[in-house]
Order: structure tokens, then C-alpha cells, then sequence
């Protein structure tokens, strides 16, 4: 029997999305190693400063899982209460999984940052099947296929996916939640509280679907506020939205839904069993009151409360390719309508333009480039596809429709150069707006603020001017660890017992080399003044950056 054609669509409408998605998995996955410990690989982004915490709790958290034991997962949990637990768990997980199957060459380390790599690699295939997703549901395959692939190609996007850190976790969940609510309460063509027959659905829950699509919206929202504290900067732009169009209904569901999404919060964070109340404030008062980072600003060193506004949405418009801003323009006023006069594409843009006001306001600290609000990535991608399909559809109607996909095929294999070109240093992209990497450089913006460019051949390269035994000057040092963490994850400077001293340290000064990433902010004088007049002996340059080097002394 011959399938019908909503049926076809249906089915295209998560098919194509998993396609890119698997595609976006796969090409993570080929280029995660860090330093070695999986020579087989390509190499990834070098270790980046936060990744062992990271690690090393979730892994943790997994042993305790595996073996039922709550109170080892409980003294785990106090240690660093610093991020609620999915997010690590997630990431001890995946470790463990990808350890048995794909297992480091140094089996002697605790653990593999490597397979702990997996984690944000597998939650951004999720990410991008998400989007493609909903995006197909609205706005036709063309539209699902865009915003995923838009999704993928996004340089930072792609960059945060190689890292064990909780960035993607926290864009798929909380993206997954604004996505959810969109789906159930932004289709202006119908009333989501209109009650079902009772002679049909004698349930309660199956008559009034909107309640249980509030708990389950808020199930989702407890997730996201379980992996990382930006998830709450959803609940005022959901309920402004919710006011906005069903007023005391509205004000109903957004209270379920907070109610929920904070009991789920609650109950699954062990951490604010003992003193929820007390704890809850140290939680937050950590992520307000922790130590001032700084930012690197055209060409001034900013503590991050002295940013100023327009940081964050330059951050923005400058991290994204201009081709995929193009598209996103075209779907807030192409012809599906104007986006902000949509119910649903106002949700979208209430909950991207939140945290750019937010972190607009003087006062309120703002670093690590866009980390802060990655989530806004995504939900521009869906936007993007909107654009895309209107793009389509209005060339369709006067060039061949075989033409019109071919041209929006190309313009969106042009914008994914930056992936091939700065591989792996995803996270130093600029747009054309900058001029690139080199133009943002002459602006005086951050060129690698992660660490990421110390990768595996220039760790190598180290290792083999260094004479065994010996010791190379290490800068910056953002925290005690950072560099004895990296020189346990290299095979190449444990096999040669080369030490990473600190500069500034004693050990240091007598050494022949010296090893840093650029991040001027943190760099002494001398230092930058050997950056800008020696040349390096090693050095990973994109785009004819150095963006991490190795100098001689």
C-alpha cells in the first residue's frame, strides 16, 4: 500500500535533521584528542583550562552511579558545588562508555579527556537534530535541513562541542526547552487550552493536554537549571511571552511550569538536600560573587564588571558567518511574516535577546567570550532556517526549484570554510565583519581565550626540542593545575619527563623555552614584548595568527 504524503512528511521531518546531525556527531568525534592519549585521532583543540574539573568530577559521579553507592555520590557532590550535577554526570558517562570501547594509549592516567570529549559531542548531535527538527515541523524540510546544518557550522558552536566542558549540555537542554514550549503553546492557529471531549478522553490529563504539556515543560526546564545556571535566564522571557498572549491562563502555566522545573531542580541536585535554602544562595551567590576574570577588549585589559554593553552583542554578530546572519535577516522579515509579529518565532527571539540585555547591563560580570550565552546559537540557527526556506521558496518561484536548492546548498557549504580553515582553533573564529582572525586581532579583540591552541603537534614539537628531563616556562597560569593536568595528558612530555613550570615560578627561570597561548590580558610585558619581536620556534597560526607558541630563551 502506497504511504501517504503526510506520512513521507512526517518521517523527512526528523530523517533529514538525524542525517546532519549524524554527520555533525561523526565529524567531532574524528578530531577530539587534546594531546595524544589517542594518537589515532585527529587532533582536537588543545586542553582548554576548565576541562579537568570537569572531568574528573563526572567521572567520579559515574563510579559512585555504577556502584549505587549515594553517600560516595553525595561527598563528591559537596566537594565542588560549584555546577549542579547532570552536566558532569553526563559527562562521567560518556567517559566511561567511550573509555571501554575506544580506551587511551596511557591506560596509568586517571582518566581520558579524550573520551570525556564524547559527552559534548554526542549532546551536539542531539543539539542539531533538535533543530533541524522543530525547524522542519515549521517551516518544511528545506527550512529543518538549514537551521541544522546551521547549527552545525557555526564556528563556536562547533569549537564548544570538542570540549568536556558544559556549554553544549546547556544549550540542549535549554534550548530543548524553549523549542518545547514553542511547539506547544506558538501555534497561533490554534487555542492550546481548548478542552477535549470527555466521551473521547475520559483521562483528566487527556482533556486538558496544556496541563500536562506544562509539567512537561517543566521537567524540561528542571533539566536545564540541573546542568548550568544560565538556565535561569529562561523563566522572564517565558513568562512575559505567556502573559503576553493567554493572561491568567498564561500566568497558570508559567507557574507549573516554574514550580516544576524547580521541585525537579530540587530533588535531583543532593547537594540542597541538608540545607536547600542556604544552599541555594551559596549556589548563586558563587556564579555573582567569584573572582574577577578579565577581558580582552580592543586592546585594553577589562575586568569583566567594567565590560562594556555592546560586549555582548558584538561578541554576537562578529562569531557567526555573515552568509548565516544574511539568512537570519531574511527569516525575521522575509516572506513567512515578520518574525516578531509570529507567536512562536517571539518566544525564539524574547529568549535569545534576554541574555544579551542581561549581560548589557553595567554592573553584571560578562566573560569567556560568548559562553555565557551559547544558547543564542541555536536558537538563531532555527530562525536561520526560517530564512533559508523563505529564501528558497521565493527563488523556487522564479528559477528552477532544482537550481534554487543548488544555490542555497553552495551558500551554505561556503560558509562552513572557517571549519576546515582554523581547524582546530574553532573558538578564535571572526566573521568578514572583523575582516577574519586577523582583522580581530587588529581590533584588539580576544584571538584565544581558551587555551585550545596548544595542541597535539606543537605539545610534540615541545617535547622534542626539550632535552629529557628538562623544563619549559609555562604562561598564562589561570589556575594551580592547568599545567600539570596538560603534561599528564601528554604521552610525548611524560615519555621525555619534561616538566611545565609556571612563570614566574623558581623553576622556571632557568629554562631554555618558554610555552604559552595568546592571552594578553594575562601576559607580562616582557612577554608580550618576545611575542611581538621573536620569532617562534613552534607556533599554531591561522590565518597567519599565532594564536599559541613555543619560544626559545
Amino acid at each position: 500500500m502506497q504511504k501517504s504524503s503526510s506520512t513521507l512528511g512526517t518521517r523527512a521531518a526528523w530523517i533529514s535533521p538525524a542525517m546532519v546531525a549524524v554527520c555533525a556527531w561523526v565529524a567531532v568525534v574524528l578530531a577530539l584528542d587534546p594531546a595524544g592519549d589517542h594518537p589515532q585521532a585527529w587532533s582536537g583543540p588543545g586542553l582548554t583550562v576548565d576541562e579537568s574539573f570537569n572531568v574528573a568530577q563526572g567521572v567520579n559521579f559515574a563510579d559512585r552511579l555504577f556502584a549505587l553507592d549515594l553517600a560516595g555520590f553525595r561527598d563528591f557532590d559537596r566537594r565542588l558545588p560549584d555546577h549542579p550535577p547532570l552536566g558532569r554526570l553526563w559527562i562521567g558517562l560518556c567517559h566511561e562508555f567511550a573509555y571501554l570501547i575506544w580506551p587511551p594509549a596511557d591506560r596509568s592516567v586517571p582518566y581520558s579527556i579524550t573520551c570525556a570529549r564524547t559527552a559534548s559531542a554526542t549532546a551536539f548531535g542531539l543539539l542539531v537534530w533538535l533543530v533541524g527538527w522543530y525547524a522542519s515541523r515549521w517551516y518544511g524540510t528545506c527550512g529543518g535541513l538549514a537551521a541544522g546544518v546551521a547549527t552545525a557550522i557555526m564556528p563556536r558552536t562547533f569549537g564548544h562541542a570538542h570540549l568536556a566542558a558544559l556549554e553544549t549540555m546547556v544549550n540542549l537542554t535549554t534550548v530543548g526547552t524553549i523549542l518545547y514550549l514553542a511547539n506547544r503553546w506558538g501555534d497561533s492557529t490554534r487555542d492550546p487550552f481548548a478542552p477535549r471531549r470527555p466521551e473521547q478522553h475520559p483521562h483528566l490529563l487527556n482533556r486538558w493536554p496544556w496541563l500536562t504539556a506544562a509539567g512537561l515543560g517543566g521537567f524540561l526546564f528542571g533539566l536545564a537549571l540541573l546542568t548550568k545556571v544560565q538556565a535561569v535566564l529562561l523563566p522572564i522571557p517565558v513568562a512575559i511571552w505567556m502573559l503576553w498572549h493567554f493572561r491568567v491562563r498564561g500566568a497558570v502555566v508559567t507557574t507549573i511550569w516554574g514550580l516544576v522545573g524547580l521541585a525537579v531542580f530540587f530533588a535531583c541536585w543532593p547537594y540542597l538536600w541538608d540545607a536547600p535554602l542556604e544552599h541555594f544562595r551559596h549556589y548563586l551567590g558563587r556564579t555573582t560573587d567569584r573572582a574577577v576574570l578579565y577581558v580582552w577588549y580592543f586592546g585594553e585589559s577589562i575586568a569583566d564588571r567594567d565590560v562594556p554593553w555592546h560586549y555582548p552583542w558584538l561578541m554576537f554578530l562578529v562569531t557567526v558567518p555573515a552568509g548565516l546572519h544574511l539568512l537570519g535577516a531574511w527569516g525575521l522579515a522575509g516572506p513567512h511574516g515578520r518574525a516578531w509579529g509570529q507567536r512562536r518565532e517571539q518566544l525564539l527571539l524574547a529568549c535569545g535577546l534576554f541574555p544579551l540585555v542581561v549581560f548589557s547591563v553595567p554592573g553584571v560580570a560578562v566573560y569567556d567570550g560568548e559562553r555565557l550565552f551559547s544558547f543564542v546559537f541555536p536558537l538563531w540557527a532555527v530562525l536561520i532556517g526560517r530564512g533559508a526556506a523563505g529564501f528558497h521558496n521565493w527563488l523556487a518561484a522564479r528559477r528552477p526549484p532544482h537550481l534554487a536548492t543548488l544555490v542555497l546548498s553552495l551558500f551554505l557549504a561556503v560558509q562552513a570554510y572557517p571549519l576546515w580553515a582554523l581547524a582546530p582553533a574553532w573558538l578564535s573564529y571572526y566573521n568578514l565583519g572583523t575582516g577574519g582572525l586577523p582583522g580581530a586581532t587588529q581590533w584588539g579583540l580576544e584571538t584565544s581565550y581558551w587555551g585550545d591552541g596548544l595542541t597535539r603537534p606543537l605539545l610534540d614539537e615541545t617535547a622534542s626540542r626539550v632535552a629529557p628531563g628538562g623544563t619549559v616556562a609555562v604562561l598564562p597560569t589561570l589556575h594551580a593545575a592547568q599545567w600539570e593536568e596538560l603534561r599528564r595528558q601528554c604521552p610525548s612530555l611524560n615519555e621525555r619527563q619534561i616538566r611545565l613550570a609556571p612563570w614566574g615560578t623558581p623553576a622556571a627561570a632557568e629554562a631554555e623555552y618558554v610555552l604559552l597561548f595568546v592571552r594578553p590580558e594575562y601576559l607580562p610585558p616582557e612577554v608580550l614584548e618576545m611575542l611581538h619581536t621573536k620569532t617562534p620556534v613552534a607556533a599554531l597560526r591561522r590565518q597567519g595568527v599565532v594564536l599559541a607558541a613555543l619560544f626559545e630563551r
